[in-house]
């Protein structure tokens, strides 16, 4: 699967280059300045040529009549919206994975990436970790006789009988209690915009649940279980910053090593001023960055890192951007040709 950028001036298409070393897209620009539009075009060009899509949609940005007006009728054709709250969605968060050759994910990668979901970016002292990880491994050894999810951990937690638990499921009430672990549902579909719909959960449940389902996700595809991987993998999700950026997260560790397993990342912000130095180091390892028009503020630093050497004319064209355009860095793919420079797409 090529990853589409965008046009050139000359309608070109843009793809990232087959030589880069991943296909990861950073994309960053103000409210208005058109990313979101872009990340449309880029995830229906994915979906078209038979690669599986996955968007997480924290705040109605791919609602109906948000879409690009010029694809909206084909890009809605080919939407499988899962809402996790209404429909529920299959997770089996407690379940261990096998490889295919038969081999079972071990016990301590299990609870590790349960207890590292379900704490999000909840702030937990060492006592609260302590009470998780004892709920997740009861709730691993009774969740055949519960039924969901949420009822095995609501179980565990209350049968530990301390504050400490107490003090989690306070933190965790609106997650285990909204419906959206109660599994069931769609599930994700080839050909298809899957887009998971979080945005009628509040802005914290939506975050915590999102952790949970980009670790169920990134355990199936380490695990060979995701039949998806041969096509190739898109996970989209606008606003990213929204989630957690900890070492031992998801995000991060898809950002590391996607690329083993066809999966490739489309990740938005309004802004760079959010993320300290070590996470921009990782987001400019993605193949492409898509600036748009950034902030005031901003433009004297992405000029910087677009080209040292000629900061002050990177400034004035990123100080002019249009609605729509952007510059795009990377190694590219132009109508056949291997480009090597900074190109402003539209």
């Amino acid at each position: 699967m090529q990853t589409y950028l965008g046009k050139s001036k000359s309608d070109d298409k843009i793809f990232i280059d087959s030589k880069s070393p991943n296909k990861s897209v950073f994309v960053t620009g103000i409210s208005g300045s058109g990313k979101t539009s872009r990340m449309f075009q880029i995830e229906l060009e994915a979906v078209l040529q038979d690669g599986i899509v996955v968007i997480l949609d924290l705040n109605h940005t791919h609602d109906e009549e948000q879409i690009l007006p010029q694809i909206r009728s084909k890009y809605t054709s080919l939407i499988n919206r899962i809402d996790p709250v209404s429909e529920g969605v299959n997770l089996n968060l407690f379940e261990p994975r096998c490889t295919p050759d038969g081999t079972v994910e071990p016990y301590v990668n299990l609870v590790n990436s349960a207890v590292n979901a379900l704490r999000g970016n909840h702030r937990m002292g060492e006592r609260q970790l302590c009470a998780l990880r004892r709920a997740v491994e009861t709730a691993i050894q009774i969740r055949h006789r519960c039924a969901d999810d949420a009822a095995a951990l609501i179980y565990a937690l209350a049968q530990q009988n301390s504050p400490e638990a107490d003090a989690v499921y306070g933190k965790l009430w609106t997650l285990l209690n909204c419906g959206a672990l109660k599994g069931g549902g769609k599930s994700l579909m080839k050909h298809q915009l899957n887009v998971v719909d979080l945005s009628n959960m509040d802005f914290i449940t939506a975050g915590n649940f999102a952790e949970i389902f980009l670790s169920v996700l990134w355990r199936n595809i380490q695990c060979g279980k995701s039949e998806f991987i041969e096509q190739g993998m898109l996970l989209s999700i606008d606003e990213f910053q929204r989630l957690s950026l900890k070492n031992d997260g998801s995000l991060l560790h898809m950002l590391r090593e996607g690329r083993k397993f066809s999966l490739s990342l489309l990740l938005a912000t309004q802004t760079l001023e959010v993320f300290p130095k070590e996470i921009l180091a990782i987001l400019n390892q993605t193949a492409s960055q898509l600036y748009f028009r950034p902030n005031q503020n901003e433009i004297t630093k992405i000029a910087k890192k677009i080209a040292p050497e000629d900061q002050k004319t990177w400034q004035q064209i990123l100080g002019n951007l249009r609605v729509g355009e952007s510059v795009a860095v990377g190694d590219f793919n132009v109508g056949g040709h291997t480009v090597r420079r900074p190109i402003l797409t539209i």
